[in-house]
């Protein structure tokens, strides 16, 4: 039997059924079109565009025993909108500005604010993370999969 997206595993006299590693990247790239960052998109609607895709994706593969997977994919999804972020704060000004309205110390801010780091490894910081964090992503308007597949 084969169901389009999914995939069989056996494990210890298991059987289960989990998301197949292709659709995990046909889910990756829809994601990179949304966030990227060339877009002249506002974030309000990358988030809005975000929504309707995991609840599309999380309504449809919500029978699978994935809660890792789509754990794994969130973690991912929130550092690509952190990268929407600090790619619009591009202005070293801008982002000390951004980073203390966020609650993070001037000090700190400032540091961040003058990286020599990568976009991507800047936003994998723990200051960035602390910054724009899972609950203010959600007041945005972030709605992960985690939180479809799983309601609380």
């Amino acid at each position: 039997m084969k169901l389009p997206g999914f995939t069989f595993y056996h494990r210890k006299g298991e059987k289960g059924l989990s998301v197949h590693r292709k659709s995990i990247a046909a889910y990756k790239d829809k994601i990179r079109v949304i966030t990227c960052r060339s877009k002249p998109y506002s974030m309000s609607l990358r988030l809005e565009r975000i929504r309707q895709l995991n609840q599309g994706w999380g309504h449809y593969f919500r029978l699978s025993d994935a809660r890792t997977v789509f754990e794994d994919l969130d973690r991912w999804v929130r550092s690509r909108i952190r990268l929407c972020y600090w790619q619009q704060w591009k202005r070293t000004r801008t982002r000390i500005e951004g980073l203390t309205k966020l609650g993070i110390s001037p000090n700190q801010a400032y540091q961040w604010g003058n990286t020599r780091k990568g976009k991507w490894r800047s936003v994998q910081s723990p200051l960035l993370r602390r910054a724009l964090s899972k609950s203010y992503l959600k007041k945005e308007g972030f709605t992960s999969l985690m939180d479809i597949v799983k309601p609380s």
